[in-house]
């Protein structure tokens, strides 16, 4: 996240040092800081002074261990030296050794890190016994010129679901659990939940849960975009689960792919032709795999017991799915009486694209 540096001047005199106030985050460890030389007149030569940083915030190192120091173009012509003292403090030494002046405004720019265990919250830093001095070696001398730094909790990391007219949408992250936002719930698929045709489908996570890291989901809510926090942890994935996902920093290839070796069929979240039914519906017209969309999730089953389609009820999801009542015997794709157009009754769910009539409602199968 982008943090806001602003300037704040401490009412001394006109020529001292100063460092902006700043704000960190614990673990971050490349937040640069401006030390600034306020030098109207550019008349100085050297400075010197002890840099002391709140507890648990440091300056970088590099691979060398050297500090990280960025002197300005006016600095770059003088002598640099920081050394860390006994009590932490840093200790910065800024002179030249051919009178050159020192121009006013930035001194040295730090790269700064502050621990994982940072206390929040606002403290302050200083700059010790600071000593300005001109080509006759004399200048303003300061005991302590205090900073303040503010150490803030980062704002938690949400991931953006768009939810759409189907009042349905799919959602896996391999590496990240979230949790679900209001006005949203969260469903995985079981076998029970295929042969029941989804009649009756409970929400495995609600408000306020935590949905696993790698646990594939359908979300259901009013259309909208709805964001999804990245919590610390989650439980683990539903064993039973049927639905698998595709997320594109993890996995290699977005082709769909089944529990092993098998042979499977493999289904999207979809409507029919005519927008009337919300179902599992074939990626492609085999049923064959498909390429899945990043962060999606995708129904897997096995060739040997799949269907063409797995149809809901539009009403069903109007009104909720958890509140759903339809009688699994005549909702059920298996026990489903399906009919040609022409009335002739078929032996189970059709396998050709077309219009039939299924349970007495016109229905597309692709």
């Amino acid at each position: 996240m982008a943090l806001l540096m602003y300037f704040c001047y401490t009412g001394l005199a006109a020529d001292g040092l100063r460092i902006e106030p700043f704000e960190i985050q614990p673990g971050e460890t490349d937040k640069k800081v401006a030390v600034v030389l306020d030098d109207a007149n550019g008349i100085y030569t050297g400075v010197e002074f002890w840099l002391s940083l709140p507890e648990g915030i440091a300056v970088s190192t590099d691979k060398y261990g050297d500090y990280m120091v960025e002197p300005s173009a006016a600095a770059m012509r003088h002598t640099f030296d920081i050394s860390r003292t006994a009590d932490g403090s840093y200790h910065f030494l800024v002179y030249s050794t051919s009178l050159r002046l020192l121009g006013s405004g930035v001194l040295c720019t730090l790269k700064l890190d502050a621990g994982s265990m940072t206390t929040l919250g606002a403290t302050t830093g200083s700059l010790k016994a600071v000593v300005l001095s001109d080509v006759n070696g004399q200048g303003p001398e300061f005991d302590e010129i205090p900073f303040t730094v503010t150490v803030a909790a980062p704002a938690p990391e949400v991931i953006p679901v768009a939810i759409g007219s189907m009042r349905l949408a799919t959602l896996y992250y391999a590496e990240k659990a979230l949790t679900v936002p209001e006005g949203v719930a969260a469903y995985v698929v079981t076998q029970d939940d295929v042969d029941g045709a989804f009649s009756g489908w409970t929400a495995t996570y609600g408000e306020g849960d935590v949905i696993p890291a790698g646990e594939a989901v359908v979300v259901s809510g009013a259309p909208g975009t709805y964001e999804f926090a990245v919590a610390d942890a989650g439980g683990e994935p539903v064993s039973e689960n049927l639905l698998r996902g595709y997320d594109a920093t993890t996995d290699e290839s977005p082709m769909t792919v089944g529990e092993g070796d098998g042979d499977y069929r493999y289904y999207m979240l979809s409507t029919d032709e005519d927008g009337d039914n919300v179902g599992f519906y074939y990626g492609n017209d085999e049923g064959t795999a498909f390429e899945c969309k990043d962060h999606r999730a995708y129904l897997a089953l096995p060739a040997a017991t799949a269907a063409r389609c797995y149809p809901f009820d539009i009403e069903q999801l109007a009104s909720g799915i958890d509140s759903a009542t339809r009688d699994n015997a005549q909702s059920s794709t298996f026990n489903a009486q399906w009919h040609s157009l022409d009335g002739r009754r078929l032996n189970g769910c059709p396998m050709r694209k077309g219009i039939y009539i299924r349970n007495g409602r016109k229905e597309v199968v692709r």
